[in-house]
């Protein structure tokens, strides 16, 4: 294989200046990265909550306008610098020479779509940081964004969330346009990520990786078993642990939550979900989740016999939603797990018009305060906006299914991202944590 000089040095230079190193060794460049999981690849979409392709691999696609390196300390990965207050105004200026992996030119208009964008999506619900917000492109300088009188520290901090990444203003969430390390062609059935050659903070050292849509939790754990793919998603082997292969756990995305709507009744009440949910025995049903700590009370569902609904599409959704429908049901109050279209899904969930759902929901990333706030946007978005407006930003650390009682959503456990990765491989875990540093995958 050869490599251009252009390739060469994004590669290499880009990666040690942009992020960290772990030794001064080289590292080979090369190499196609084979996986599967279980969950829709036909689309992705950063500003949503409630993706988990976008939780899982976000990173590799996209990049944040600024990022935290390992002390936690904020620093600017696609800005010329941090926000600055100028006229009484906090403005950011972006890099000069920005590129999306199409190709397409980078500047303040495309921020500016990306902040209408992720307003007009559930991420938006965290915009409530920053009430004086107002954005408009500097008449003066294209790659400047002038974003009113707001605190340049709140804002910096924002703009760390991956649900705020940098997007092209003409972003579709079928045919993805990112700055990150890959280029990604998605697929019904497969994800195909190719090294993106104008990755403004370094390309990946890997050529790319195939990620195929599993149809159940144990077909990445037989394929990996059989060598066939280069990483187990959620354990090293379906029958017995690979040769050689190497664990890893790097840590939580998000979490799946069972969601009361309106036609559950009196089974609505905010509390009845989470004491639903702590009636599922997460580990027994081997549903891969990391599961609750401690024991709560639990309850079954005593309503009348219903669907639990599921967005059609993921795998993992409908192992998640089959084994608690199994598990809350008794005679006379059956539950039947149900797959629902996303758009109609959308709908309903809008308006609570159903009686149980489960749902994934990501974490945002923006420190302790902001899981209950991502927990209340799956039960109302006006109150996720008000947790949000709090300021509330020095709040404690807490298990999030404790933080559920005054909601309609119930924690069922942690999406964790873990599993197995070959010999011959190394898979580093991402400095901000929750997941994987898919750009610094390489191999040995």
């Amino acid at each position: 294989m050869s490599l251009s000089r252009r390739t060469f040095v994004a590669a290499g230079v880009g990666a040690l200046i942009a992020r960290p190193v772990e030794a001064m060794g080289r590292k080979p460049i090369g190499g196609r990265l084979r996986l599967r999981w279980p969950y829709a690849t036909d689309a992705i979409d950063p500003h949503d909550l409630f993706d988990p392709l976008a939780a899982c691999l976000g990173t590799a696609i996209f990049n944040t306008v600024y990022a935290r390196d390992s002390r936690g300390r904020v620093y600017s990965a696609l800005a010329a610098g941090l926000p600055r207050q100028e006229s009484g105004e906090t403005t950011i200026r972006l890099r000069g020479g920005l590129r999306s992996a199409t190709g397409r030119r980078i500047d303040a208009r495309d921020l500016l779509t990306s902040f209408k964008r992720a307003k007009g999506r559930t991420a938006g619900v965290f915009l409530a940081m920053l009430p004086s917000l107002r954005m408009r492109i500097d008449s003066s300088d294209a790659l400047r964004l002038r974003c009113g009188r707001v605190d340049p520290a709140t804002l910096a901090e924002l703009l760390c969330s991956p649900l705020f990444p940098l997007l092209p203003g003409t972003y579709d969430p079928r045919r993805p346009d990112g700055t990150g390390g890959f280029k990604a062609t998605l697929l019904a059935d497969r994800i195909t990520l190719d090294r993106n050659g104008f990755a403004a903070r370094g390309s990946s050292f890997l050529d790319g990786a195939t990620i195929r849509s599993a149809s159940d939790l144990t077909s990445s754990l037989r394929a990996f078993e059989m060598e066939r793919d280069d990483l187990g998603w959620l354990g090293l082997g379906l029958h017995r642990d690979r040769a050689k292969a190497r664990p890893f756990d790097f840590g939580d995305v998000g979490w799946m939550v069972l969601t009361t709507g309106d036609r559950a009744r009196a089974l609505a009440s905010p509390g009845v979900a989470q004491q639903l949910a702590n009636a599922v025995n997460v580990e027994a049903l081997h549903l891969g989740l990391r599961p609750r700590e401690g024991l709560q009370r639990g309850m079954p569902w005593l309503g009348e016999p219903t669907s639990l609904y599921y967005e059609q599409g993921s795998a993992h959704l409908r192992v998640v939603a089959e084994r608690v429908a199994a598990q809350l049901s008794s005679r006379g109050h059956e539950i039947r797990a149900a797959s629902i279209e996303p758009a109609r899904w959308r709908r309903l969930r809008k308006n609570r018009d159903y009686s149980l759902a489960v749902q994934f929901v990501r974490d945002p990333r923006l420190g302790p305060w902001a899981v209950r706030a991502a927990l209340a946007a799956v039960d109302r978005r006006r109150l996720a906006e008000e947790i949000v407006s709090r300021k509330t930003r020095r709040a404690p650390a807490r298990p999030a299914h404790l933080l559920t009682a005054n909601l309609r959503v119930g924690v069922l456990g942690a999406l964790s991202v873990r599993g197995g990765i070959a010999a011959g491989w190394h898979m580093p875990a991402h400095v901000h944590g929750g997941g994987i540093d898919w750009s610094n995958i390489h191999r040995l």
